[in-house]
């Protein structure tokens, strides 16, 4: 769940949302195209959603920025919203923000948490960037598909990559994934 300025969202376990509240802004009218959503946040009078392709998607009140999403940033795992904007984490442990917040310090990395206030911005740092890789078990091939699990931390966003072939340096992003606290 997320609360906003005299409204709130629910995230379903199917990625679907549903808003209840104020609505003078479309804040709880839902997005076109909002499918496979991981993740929730609200700010004063806007709505935000983080897909399972690495992006957000944005609706409500507009008045500064505040559903204007950078074209130029993808690949996020978590997001956060303040009264007038939107923090978000990025896979490489940088922060994107967007609408009006308060400044991160440049060149923040490591970022592992953030959050979003009123008139002010958070982020967690690790002393060390996150593990890049996270430990499958089960590993097999049935009717023609390969099958693993991971274990997951409820809260956390986790994108998969594999390769066709070991030689092959190409790694090919899957859709992110939720962690629930079991094995995916």
């Amino acid at each position: 769940v997320a609360a906003g300025g005299f409204f709130h969202l629910a995230l379903g376990q199917d990625g679907t949302v549903l808003g209840w509240g104020k609505n003078d802004s479309g804040q709880t009218t839902m997005a076109p195209g909002l499918t496979n959503v991981l993740a929730i946040t609200c700010g004063r009078d806007f709505s935000v959603g983080l897909l399972a392709g690495g992006t957000t998607i944005a609706w409500g009140d507009n008045t500064f920025g505040q559903t204007n999403i950078p074209s130029s940033i993808s690949n996020l795992l978590a997001i956060a919203s303040g009264y007038f904007g939107t923090l978000a984490i990025q896979a490489d442990g940088t922060v994107a923000a967007w609408g009006i917040l308060p400044v991160m310090p440049f060149g923040l990395t490591n970022v592992v948490g953030i959050a979003g206030g009123y008139n002010h911005s958070l982020a967690l740092v690790a002393d060390r960037p996150a593990p890049a890789k996270i430990v499958v078990s089960s590993p097999r091939l049935m009717n023609g598909t390969f099958r693993l699990t991971v274990p997951t931390q409820s809260g956390r966003v986790y994108r998969l990559e594999y390769k066709d072939s070991p030689p092959d340096g190409s790694w090919i992003p899957l859709p992110l994934v939720a962690g629930n606290g079991a094995e995916l």
